[in-house]
């Protein structure tokens, strides 16, 4: 058993590259009332870029759009109302969902004039990209409508509610070369898919574009594979990012559908070693950020490292005599 574990530690030590050494500094405890501090202040600054989107394009509503407040106080019909809801966890590497919830008001031509706003209003959102006065970058995601539609009698309005989300990105520093697998697999997919698209390692990188993919590793283990090798075995996710859903979809089937013809990726052009890819699956329901639309597993054998040892140089034998 400890010779076993010597050799894993031996074999991943091999394949690590080698690193600087880094200071680590402790992070500061931040308080719950920080924490809530910083949720609104992001919030808002969403709020206020959506606004100001629909503010300027928008021209039916005239620049009536509004945070939350009584449908007595608005100006002028048609108007609009941005809400902000909850919040999803940040996760490293993957990113963070916000939910938001856009209400229509409509006065004249009633549920058919709200119709076509609600249309232009998923026009003007849905996979678009918006940055705050921070530079920060989020994506907004029509999901669906919020309930029934309802009707004020007294102020002959009609309302309706949208919901979308927005997609805010958590990016980190680049980690090429960390994992030789996921700089395989990164580059991989570029060529496969072509065009514009980047292939991201682990995180995203600050200065990541659409359309993207990331690949991140959730999962490892080791096999024995005979007496001179053993199995490395990684489980990978596939975030799949485009400029639209349809293009979202069709880079997830054109890299599913690669990896199960190819069925091996070249690790190392120089070495001529190359990764096997096993148990390929696509979900292509699965949120992008959260899940990711693409799970794998990659495998490859490896020879054993040697231990050293001392040899054996002469025995000698001596039979007790009775």
């Amino acid at each position: 058993m400890e010779s076993s574990i010597t050799q894993s530690n031996q074999l991943m030590k091999r394949d690590r590259p080698k690193l600087w050494p880094v200071l680590c500094v402790p992070r500061k405890k931040c308080s719950h009332n920080a924490l809530m501090t910083d949720s609104i202040r992001k919030e808002t600054k969403m709020r206020t870029a959506m606004k100001q989107h629909l503010a300027e394009h928008f021209s039916e509503l005239e620049r009536r759009v509004y945070d939350l407040q009584s449908p007595q106080a608005l100006t002028g019909y048609p108007a609009a109302m941005v809400l902000m809801g909850s919040s999803g966890s940040g996760l490293p590497g993957r990113g963070e969902r916000q939910s938001v919830v856009i209400r229509l008001y409509a006065k004249a031509g009633g549920f058919a004039e709200i119709d076509r706003l609600g249309e232009k209003l998923i026009r003007l959102l849905h996979e678009q990209s918006f940055t705050t006065e921070e530079g920060s970058v989020f994506r907004c995601r029509y999901l669906s409508e919020k309930g029934s539609d309802t009707r004020d009698e007294a102020l002959e309005l009609s309302v309706r509610e949208y919901r979308f989300a927005a997609d805010a990105l958590i990016s980190e520093a680049p980690t090429d070369g960390a994992d030789l697998w996921l700089d395989a697999l990164a580059l991989w997919s570029e060529q496969q898919l072509g065009g514009a698209w980047t292939g991201c390692r682990g995180s995203w990188p600050p200065d990541y574009s659409l359309p993207a993919v990331l690949w991140r590793v959730t999962g490892c283990e080791v096999k024995p594979a005979g007496g001179a090798a053993i199995e490395l075995r990684k489980q990978l996710a596939g975030h799949v990012l485009g400029r639209s859903e349809a293009e979202e979809q069709a880079a997830v089937l054109a890299l599913a559908t690669a990896l199960g013809e190819q069925g091996k990726i070249p690790l190392s052009a120089v070495s001529k070693a190359y990764m096997t890819a096993e148990e390929i699956r696509t979900d292509l329901q699965a949120d992008p950020l959260s899940h990711g639309q693409l799970t794998l597993t990659l495998a490859r054998r490896v020879p054993r490292p040697e231990v050293p040892a001392a040899l054996m140089q002469q025995i000698h034998y001596s039979k007790a005599e009775r």
